[in-house]
């Protein structure tokens, strides 16, 4: 799941611009939680761990990604890998 993590990361970087104006915005896991679920059921139930990731900033990456977490610890959501290295679903 880390990899995972950072491989988003990584990517979300490259597209970053040269220069950033920044605006405190409050995301809630709670919050994020619902966006998440509500995201599964419109793609019937399964999707890749990448298209989960669909922001731009680090902030709204990591508020998703502790809410997967969350789901998964209140087994709401299931994350499946079929292969070590291969992608997350």
């Amino acid at each position: 799941m880390l990899g995972a993590l950072q491989k988003i990361l990584r990517r979300k970087q490259l597209k970053k611009p040269l220069t950033t104006r920044i605006a405190r915005q409050e995301i809630s896991v709670k919050d994020q939680m619902f966006a998440v679920v509500d995201t599964l059921k419109g793609r019937g139930g399964k999707s890749s761990f990448d298209e989960l990731f669909p922001y731009e900033d680090k902030s709204t990456i990591i508020v998703t990604f502790l809410s997967i977490l969350e789901l998964m610890k209140r087994q709401v959501v299931s994350v499946e890998q079929q292969n070590n290295f291969e992608e997350l679903f």
